[in-house]
């Protein structure tokens, strides 16, 4: 029977802070260093041993305790294997990491050799292996975390433990900070006709589209409408026909002002929305007396943003029918407090 050791076994967070937005998006970079050894019969020495696959599978992050059996994680919080494609480090920070590749694997990178006397430096296998993981959370806290693998001895081995030839006291200190929330206020909003006036049997339509960009810099991940409003109002005022559309991002489409009403003569105009932008429209007839009913469901606007932080806005008709408004939405996601055995005060700087 093969005996394994681990002659070097830590963990360290690859991050401007050891800090990311607890949006359950957003990643942070934890690497485990492993170094792995086997008894040699033949020259009645250890030499090192790089990881099987199946090791490698079994090396995770877990809660920081003295327990070998640990397999949890705080509350809320889940590790990767994988990189995704959301930006890390904290938003407008001068100092912020290089953004990530999308899709980017944890791969094993070699590690420099030890320093002389340690065994057979000669062998292929005689380094360290380091291996990424990636920490996300959904809740704000902060976490201690220590790493974890089972060799295929069936021998379970922590950073955080002391036990014959293994003498491990390596974690590392995280911390998930509220999601950054972009105001109504903070969005530019412009205006643009886009059909004006044309007269069908005495009735005269006009379009108005309002738009609102996002913050220069600040690259999305997609600007979705919730649910299926694709229709959020209709007003009768005055004699007039009000009615409102709203429109997610990045589409360059042809709409017609009838959109199934066989009161309304479909006039066609054509919306133009970029990828950083969501829309309404609002329809006006004039004069139009076939409302059977008026109503108001808003529209809600759901802005997930490269660090994983998601913005909702929602936008109603004025309550004088002259414009539309728009203010935060309701929330998907709640942000409840952690609270870890094992937190610490965090450092300075935020994410």
């Amino acid at each position: 029977m093969s005996i394994y050791r681990l002659k070097r076994f830590e963990v360290s967070a690859i991050s401007l802070n050891n800090q990311f937005y607890a949006n359950g998006r957003q990643q942070l970079r934890v690497d485990i260093t492993i170094q792995k050894e086997k008894w040699d019969e033949n020259i009645r020495d250890w030499v090192e041993e790089a990881l099987t696959e199946t090791e490698r599978q079994t090396l995770t992050l877990v809660d920081f305790s003295s327990d070998l059996n640990q397999t949890n994680l705080p509350q809320g919080w889940s590790v990767d294997t994988e990189q995704n494609g959301f930006f890390t480090g904290p938003y407008f920070a001068s100092l912020a990491e290089p953004e990530p590749e999308a899709g980017g694997k944890a791969e094993a990178t070699q590690a420099p050799p030890g320093e002389p006397g340690d065994a057979i430096k000669t062998n292929a296998n005689a380094v360290a292996e380091t291996h990424a993981r990636y920490t996300r959370s959904t809740f704000v806290g902060i976490a201690k975390l220590m790493a974890r693998v089972k060799l295929d001895g069936g021998q379970v081995l922590t950073t955080n433990m002391s036990s014959g030839d293994h003498n491990f006291t390596s974690s590392v200190m995280l911390q998930a900070v509220t999601p950054h929330a972009i105001q109504p206020s903070q969005l530019t909003m412009t205006t643009r006709i886009l059909l004006n006036d044309p007269v069908m049997s005495g009735a005269t339509q006009r379009v108005t589209a309002y738009f609102w960009t996002m913050p220069v810099g600040l690259e999305i991940y997609s600007i979705t409408h919730v649910g299926e409003p694709k229709l959020f109002f209709v007003r009768k005022d005055q004699g007039q026909l009000l009615r409102g559309r709203g429109y997610p991002s990045d589409i360059n489409m042809l709409v017609y002002t009838s959109y199934g009403d066989i009161n309304v003569f479909g006039w066609e105009y054509r919306i133009t929305i970029a990828k950083n932008q969501f829309a309404v429209d609002v329809l006006r007839v004039n004069p139009f007396s076939a409302v059977k009913s008026t109503w108001n469901t808003g529209v809600v606007f759901s802005v997930i943003d490269m660090y994983g932080n998601e913005h909702r806005y929602r936008v109603d008709p004025s309550s004088d029918d002259s414009t539309v408004t728009i203010a935060p939405g309701p929330r998907s996601i709640e942000m409840p407090q952690a609270e870890p055995a094992h937190a610490e005060p965090a450092r300075a700087g935020g994410a």
